[in-house]
């Protein structure tokens, strides 16, 4: 979840929908804000989310926004956000009612402890993991993983519990599962957090789990090593460092690390997505295994490798790079009719 603004907003201390009393601010995104709220009838603690207003009259956003909640309400997990309500109020305003989890993202954490020791890392990791392979089954694709999504708790008295949050922009591997008929990403959108967008994402085109797969292994690079595998001086730069640029190890920057875990980061990153692990399930029985193995063991194919696909890293450079010229060349030609506009 984004850091928390200031608890000043018209709403607070409102009621939504004649039943969520609204109390403080937790955080803002791109699509809405999320308060902390009490559903009145049951007495219950819940996040509140709010679409901003500003948005509610595009009725392609809107129907996004709600995509929120079905997503969120076809997967049942401990390692996943439950969601409890959604719809409209006589206001007009759009929200959806989830689980309220009490603690803190992986980004605080990380500032606060620095690069997580292996132990942590695998526990953690595999929960993440789980989170995402439940999504995976209902034939979600989160499409946008990264440390500030996901957050830590303590649950049954036990640490790092990890709770997968935000399917905002969620996709549903099969285009009819929307349920409207609609395709509700627009031909070329690029949807996702520069730091951890798989190049598929970057590059647009079919987008399925592994997607999510490659934004894992940029979290576990970052709790690993303190730092992203790819940033630029600007978000397109660092996107298309994901498409061009070869992954660095973790090992190079942190030499304690296991060589297993070393392998399957790196394997995660792969720019094809049929050279990754071939599901979330996968990736926690590598993690199992490799916390199995004594220190200093090879990393003998932690993962099973899936058959290559066509598709291969120079594609994915050559496209890229077509895209990038395009993107140029459409900013040259606002820039000129904008110049020429200024003499007229």
């Amino acid at each position: 979840m984004p850091s928390s603004p200031p608890n000043t907003d018209a709403i607070l201390n409102q009621v939504i929908a004649d039943k969520y009393r609204v109390e403080r601010v937790l955080g803002s995104g791109g699509m809405g804000r999320v308060y902390a709220a009490t559903q009145l009838d049951v007495g219950r603690s819940v996040a509140l989310k709010v679409l901003h207003p500003e948005l509610a009259p595009n009725p392609l956003v809107v129907k996004r926004f709600l995509r929120e909640s079905k997503a969120t309400a076809r997967i049942e997990h401990p390692n996943t956000v439950r969601l409890y309500d959604f719809g409209e109020d006589a206001a007009g305003r759009i929200f959806l009612a989830m689980e309220l989890v009490e603690g803190r993202t992986l980004s605080d954490e990380l500032r606060a402890t620095g690069p997580l020791p292996i132990d942590r890392l695998v526990r953690i990791g595999g929960q993440i993991a789980a989170g995402l392979a439940a999504a995976h089954a209902e034939g979600v694709v989160h499409r946008d993983l990264k440390p500030s999504n996901l957050m830590l708790c303590t649950r049954h008295d036990l640490r790092d519990h990890v709770k997968v949050l935000d399917f905002g922009i969620a996709h549903f591997a099969d285009p009819s599962d929307t349920g409207d008929g609609e395709r509700l990403t627009q031909t070329g959108m690029v949807m996702g957090t520069p730091e951890f967008m798989a190049p598929e994402q970057v590059v647009p085109g079919p987008v399925d789990a592994r997607a999510d797969l490659y934004a894992l292994g940029c979290v576990l690079f970052l709790l690993s090593t303190g730092r992203v595998p790819f940033r630029g001086k600007s978000a397109v730069s660092t996107m298309y460092a994901h498409v061009t640029d070869p992954a660095p190890s973790p090992r190079s920057l942190r030499a304690d690390l296991p060589l297993w875990f070393d392998a399957l980061v790196l394997q995660l990153l792969e720019k094809s997505p049929g050279q990754r692990p071939d599901s979330a399930l996968a990736v926690i029985e590598a993690l199992e295994h490799g916390a199995s193995l004594p220190d200093g063991a090879p990393p003998s194919a932690p993962v099973p490798q899936p058959a290559r696909e066509l598709r291969t890293p120079g594609v994915y450079v050559s496209v890229g790079l077509v895209v990038a010229i395009i993107a140029l060349a459409l900013t040259a030609c606002v820039l000129v009719g904008a110049l020429v506009s200024g003499h007229e």
